[in-house]
């Protein structure tokens, strides 16, 4: 994957010198996953035996909980700065859909300004729910020195969201806030992470667009630097 590629191009660069200060971590997370519901643009037309008239609504999905892991280097070129490739996996579970228009196979039809229930939708061959997988390069400034074990950070990221029922990969790009509390002689840690992410609209393989997708993930982390 070309963003895997660009990463270990850039730590590669990176730590060709290593310096006294330089370390490298690795982190697994636990996250909650709280995604605001995405609205789909209005569509007309058929496809894989369905018929949409008018359709133009909104999906709304549970919460979840997900797994992730980070690798990364810290204080680059003796900076505080902090660069990590990170990954994490989750699932869209579809609840319901709400908005204007229908949707029909024939036999069955769905009216979206009335009910439209996950039972009702599988009836007639949709399923909404998605696996989905983010791929990050995140670049952080960590606030050493003004706490002895305590280390506030923000960051950045830009990647990959891998989306089970979208045509193609798309954009993703996140704002991050959190702290690490170190337990063990500095290499060992504990912290919390929120990452606000925006995932470009994908189209989906009904040819539904859907608007810019907005996730937040709140993680409870574990590290190690070596």
């Amino acid at each position: 994957m070309k963003i895997l590629v660009f990463f270990f191009s850039i730590l590669f660069f990176f730590s060709y010198d290593v310096t006294a200060s330089q370390k490298f971590y690795i982190q697994g997370s636990l996250n909650q996953i709280f995604v605001d519901n995405p609205d789909i643009d209005r569509y007309n037309g058929s496809t894989s035996g369905l018929t949409f008239t008018g359709l133009d609504g909104t999906l709304e999905f549970d919460n979840d909980t997900g797994l992730g892991f980070e690798i990364g280097l810290k204080n680059i070129s003796e900076s505080n700065f902090r660069l990590g490739y990170q990954y994490s996996k989750f699932d869209l579970k579809f609840d319901k859909g709400s908005g204007a228009g229908t949707i029909t196979d024939g036999s069955n039809t769905v009216n979206f300004s009335v009910s439209a229930t996950k039972s009702q939708l599988e009836a007639i061959g949709i399923d909404f729910d998605n696996d989905v997988s983010l791929h990050m390069v995140n670049g952080y400034y960590d606030f050493n020195g003004y706490w002895e074990t305590f280390v506030p950070f923000v960051g950045v990221g830009l990647g990959i969201a891998s989306i089970e029922n979208a045509q193609d990969n798309e954009s993703a790009y996140s704002f991050i806030l959190g702290f690490k509390k170190y337990i063990s002689e500095n290499n060992i840690y504990i912290g919390y992470q929120s990452s606000f992410i925006t995932i470009d609209g994908p189209e989906d393989k009904l040819e539904l667009e859907y608007d810019d997708i907005n996730v937040h993930i709140a993680s409870i982390q574990v590290g190690f630097e070596f």
